[in-house]
């Protein structure tokens, strides 16, 4: 019995839902081939609303009354902190997460298949670095959203480091709510501090309101795409046509790789209709982590199976869907500076170096 407990719906819940889509086309797929190691996959469901309390009881309600043994891309980047301490009292895993919540790097309990918390931060900003460098360009802006969330925190606190790290100038930093009817504020801020790229830390419909407010003030920079707004309106938009991007996983539209081609056929079969985006490509490297870690399990499933898997696995990438994984037993677990490029072009989304992995120190 598996739980996926995050915010599916609402503003928040556009940029994961994807995700959710996608752990559902692989549990149809796992269980039309005979299961996990022979046992049917049960997946429960919740959403929190963005409510940090109805997450945590929703949390406990899987694990107490369903026998919810482990999670499996819990997105709720606005109340998922809420349940970290209930899950490492009660040693419950959580597998694959979006990319964006910090705990998936400070607690034991959580593991990450792709960069998250503060390396997510510097793989996206290394990304951006290396992308402005081949356009011959480098003066960075930086607009974080203002509703006290922590991935939004701390991007404001890191991104210069990391800007100087990656050959940036960060020649403007700005906030704005993700409910901002308007940005024409921060378009004239950035603007008059001659900005050529915007790392927007906000949601995918801000992406859309952003672009038009400054091509309304005459303003037409490039905008850094993260993959978790990586959705079908982002790449026909006209306004966000050049702009670059970061995948955390193997490109999710690139069909020469052959994990991508898989997941690209299990949504076809058991997904139709269902675009394929950028967290659907999250939700999916989740579920096939659970299923890596699923390969020894016992008569009767339990958690200590899971995490076992999880601590056992040395240096796998998922078929070449992720970086190479490895998990310390009993503690935190950081990841590697991977990341995949992106462009938008011909209202698209396309990789500019033939679905290349990066890694930051060779890893």
């Amino acid at each position: 019995m598996l739980g996926a407990v995050g915010t599916w719906s609402g503003l928040v819940g556009q940029n994961v839902v994807g995700g959710l889509q996608a752990l559902r086309a692989w549990v149809a797929s796992v269980n039309a081939g005979g299961g996990l190691a022979g046992h049917k996959v049960r997946l429960e469901v919740g959403d929190d609303g963005a409510d940090p309390a109805r997450h945590r009881a929703l949390v406990q309600e899987f694990v107490q009354q369903r026998r919810v043994v482990a999670f499996v891309y819990n997105a709720a980047v606005f109340s998922g902190q809420a349940s970290v301490s209930y899950l490492e009292e009660h040693r419950i895993p959580v597998v694959g997460g979006a990319g964006t919540d910090p705990w998936y790097t400070t607690s034991a309990m959580f593991f990450t298949q792709v960069i998250a918390g503060t390396v997510a931060i510097e793989a996206t900003t290394a990304s951006y670095g290396r992308s402005a460098k081949a356009a011959g360009i480098s003066r960075l802006g930086l607009v974080t959203c203002s509703d006290g969330v922590q991935v939004c925190q701390d991007t404001q606190r890191d991104v210069p480091k990391y800007a100087a790290k990656y050959g940036l100038n960060l020649v403007y930093t700005g906030q704005a709510s993700l409910a901002a009817p308007d940005f024409t504020a921060n378009c004239l801020a950035a603007r008059d501090a001659h900005a050529q790229i915007l790392y927007l830390a906000l949601d995918a419909n801000s992406y859309t309101r952003f672009s038009r407010a400054c091509v309304n003030v005459g303003y037409t920079p490039k905008y850094g795409i993260a993959q978790p707004v990586m959705l079908e309106d982002i790449a026909k938009d006209p306004n966000l046509q050049g702009s670059p991007g970061v995948s955390y996983t193997a490109p999710f539209f690139f069909k020469g790789n052959p994990a991508i081609a898989e997941f690209q056929g299990v949504m076809g079969r058991y997904a139709p209709g269902i675009a394929l985006t950028g967290s659907a490509s999250l939700g999916w490297s989740s579920a096939k982590l659970l299923e890596a870690a699923a390969r020894k399990l016992s008569g009767t499933p339990t958690s200590a199976d899971i995490l076992e898997g999880l601590w056992s696995l040395a240096g796998n990438d998922l078929g070449g869907l992720t970086a190479p994984l490895r998990f310390k037993r009993n503690a935190p677990n950081v990841p590697s500076v991977c990341y995949w490029q992106v462009i938008v072009a011909s209202k698209q989304f396309q990789t500019p170096d033939g679905g290349q992995r990066h890694c930051e120190g060779g890893t």
